[in-house]
């Protein structure tokens, strides 16, 4: 019968036998979007993609908004292009390339570099740096090099324009931020915990002319210069509230403050006081959104979620209580001024999805100028106000749109879906203690019990969306999530507790990671939702994620080999004992983080896996992988390592991509053509 019963599912679907030959990759006709930006004065827009292989920056304006090229990647060669700036008039870009990095333009697969486009001539390399920004006057550009922040004037010969720039400030230097007029530059600097912001004015080059607001050990960030340029507000971070938070916890509890300077004073004032340390909202880390906005020269609005859900709050500079612009049970993430209106991007729809909505800032009315079946994020408005650019996918594809008047234009034609016959289904389930999760099923129609993998992904504060993600490096996971399904697959693809976009009792839940690792109880209720259906074979689930999601994924199937039949791990942490904080932990709570990983329970692992790893990660220590397979091989175990030489822990080239997605499926295609394996370890050899 097992014979018969094998047989018939290679047969169904198409799983068995080796690897499949060389062939077009699964991401033929991939295409997505990662940045959009429009001129503040002028109808120019900007934006990059991610297609067959390449980064590609675009330019366009009106009436036609016809793309033109303006730079693109080599094939795979794993220097995208990002960092996007556009000047007010539209007439210049600065980019920066180079491998994934962190603020301060330190790159972590090698130097990166900015990059000019002037209305004349080809893109130039300025020098090694990240994150320019191109003054409102587009008369200067600032960046960031090695910590360090630079400026220099546009001329028409890159050459001059490199030879004329100077360094402003040096030392941990973050997020340069241009007046309105031009003439000023803000930006933050580290001082061990805390951070403090300076101002540059054109002219006064010397480090003894930069103003710094005085902050003591608080962590201001994130400026925000008024409409006039006569202000700054920023937020104030309590610094000393890192020692109460959850290790694993991007943003930790932290009172914070609302603060405004005007620059005829020597000091800021304090508007408002988040009321408990539970009020820092969580997006401004990555830069693609501000926490903080002018909506005029009187009125101010901030993200927190000091009420439970990340929402925008608007203060007056005199004071007062502040007023809830996007109230719900939902999360709120991006925002934009437009001409007296506040547009932002929520989940107020459905939690795994987002829309684009308009607040008139007199009337208090709102309109939902996008899709409910989409994924819209980071609006902007360009143009005077007129018009509004931002990314929205409606399946798997992210793209820019433009909304122009009372119309929608698309710069791009539409891309076929490539996966016709998956649906895609939003599910709620529970988890044993009764907490609510949110997931997404991928599946082609059956009659009859078809394998299951689960999806979780990294993070942990990250989220599964039921379209393209934002990030192209998880809407890759959601495009291999439907490849899978297309072959015949159930996949799921899990929200497990600690994520986000559920709100901060959800994040921040407590017993999670080396805590306890309740995660995994989440990854049991969605076992258990798949054999409920009825259309999954129960001795056929397995489980698949990256980073954190891999953590997840090797401690399910060293703890429960009885419930999975195996999965692939990538870029996985396998003993929260030896990374991050754990050295430090007190013997018990390092053993109680060993005992939280896979390796903890090592001894009892039986299911397959497939150990994925790049050789250049500097978040998981690639020895981590290569330990614990060779732990698992010693064990008589079957694991497979495979490593990608060139990769980091994001992956940027598009061929290792196809051939992760070709070795994930290979792998599973084995897995369940084979029998369960035996409920009994293999001796030790």
């Amino acid at each position: 019968m097992l014979v018969t019963r094998v047989a018939l599912l290679c047969a169904a679907l198409a799983l068995c036998g080796p690897p499949p030959p060389a062939r077009a990759g699964v991401f033929e006709g991939w295409r997505h979007s990662t940045e959009a930006v429009g001129a503040r004065d002028a109808t120019r827009i900007a934006w990059i993609d991610q297609t067959q292989g390449r980064t590609v920056l675009y330019a366009a304006d009106a009436p036609s908004y016809r793309p033109e090229v303006v730079a693109r990647s080599e094939v795979n060669d794993g220097v995208p292009i990002e960092a996007l700036s556009i000047s007010a008039d539209g007439r210049w870009l600065a980019y920066d390339r180079g491998g994934a990095g962190d603020a301060a333009g330190r790159g972590e697969t090698g130097a990166r570099g900015v990059w000019l486009a002037g209305p004349n001539g080809a893109p130039c390399r300025l020098g090694d740096g990240a994150r320019p920004s191109l003054s409102p006057r587009a008369d200067r550009l600032a960046w960031l090099s090695q910590g360090r922040l630079m400026t220099a004037p546009l001329m028409a010969d890159c050459a001059a324009t490199q030879a004329a720039a100077v360094e402003i400030a040096r030392d941990g230097v973050l997020a340069p931020l241009w007046s309105p007029d031009g003439a000023k530059l803000a930006f933050e600097q580290t001082q061990g915990r805390a951070r403090r912001i300076g101002i540059w004015s054109e002219g006064t080059q010397q480090d003894s002319n930069l103003r710094w607001i005085a902050n003591g050990a608080a962590l201001d960030v994130a400026p925000a210069w008024s409409p006039d340029g006569r202000q700054i507000a920023f937020l104030r971070l309590d610094a000393t509230s890192d020692d109460l938070a959850n290790q694993y916890d991007e943003d930790p509890p932290a009172r914070f403050a609302v603060m405004v300077l005007s620059l005829a004073e020597p000091a800021p004032n304090r508007l408002w006081t988040s009321p408990g340390a539970d009020g820092f909202a969580r997006q401004w880390r990555s830069r693609s959104t501000a926490p903080i906005l002018w909506l005029d020269g009187r009125r101010l609005a901030f993200l927190s979620e000091h009420q439970g859900w990340q929402h925008f709050y608007s203060i007056a500079l005199s004071g007062g209580a502040v007023r809830d612009l996007t109230p719900g049970r939902c999360e709120t993430e991006y925002g934009d001024i437009a001409r007296l209106a506040l547009i932002t991007s929520d989940a107020c729809a459905q939690v795994d999805l987002r829309r684009l909505v308009r607040l008139d800032l007199k009337t208090g009315k709102r309109l939902v100028l996008t899709s409910p079946q989409g994924v819209a994020i980071q609006p902007q408005a360009f143009n005077h106000g007129r018009n509004l650019i931002w990314r929205e996918s409606e399946g798997q594809v992210m793209s820019v749109r433009l909304l122009i008047g009372a119309h929608q234009v698309r710069p791009e034609p539409a891309v076929a879906d490539p996966f016709p016959g998956v649906a895609t289904r939003s599910i709620g389930l529970r988890a044993q203690d009764g907490l609510r999760l949110n997931a997404q099923l991928f599946s082609i129609p059956s009659k009859v019990p078809r394998p299951a993998v689960i999806f979780l992904h990294g993070g942990p504060q990250q989220q599964s969306l039921a379209a393209a993600s934002p990030s192209s490096f998880y809407a890759r996971f959601g495009w291999m999530n439907r490849a899978l399904a297309a072959q015949g697959y159930q996949v799921l693809s899990l929200n497990y507790r600690s994520g986000r976009g559920q709100g901060r009792d959800f994040r921040r839940i407590r017993g999670v990671a080396r805590e306890g690792a309740r995660e995994l109880k989440d990854v049991e209720a969605a076992r258990d939702w798949l054999v409920r259906q009825q259309r999954v074979d129960p001795t056929r689930i397995a489980v698949w994620g990256d980073s954190w999601g891999g953590w997840l994924s090797a401690l399910a199937l060293a703890r429960r080999s009885d419930l999975f039949a195996g999965g692939v791990v990538i870029s996985g942490v396998y003993d929260l004992s030896e990374t991050s904080f754990g050295p430090t932990l007190p013997a018990e709570a390092r053993s109680r983080a060993q005992q939280s990983s896979a390796a903890g329970w090592i001894d009892q692992w039986r299911a397959p896996v497939l150990i994925v790893h790049g050789e250049k990660d500097l978040t998981v220590p690639f020895a981590q992988g290569r330990e614990m397979s060779e732990a698992l091989k010693a064990r008589g175990r079957d694991a497979t390592f495979i490593t990608y030489p060139r990769e980091g822990h994001v992956f940027q080239i598009e061929q290792d991509w196809d051939s992760l997605y070709d070795a994930s499926a290979a792998f599973f295609a084995r897995l369940f053509a084979r029998e369960k394996p035996d409920a009994k370890p293999r001796p030790r050899v």
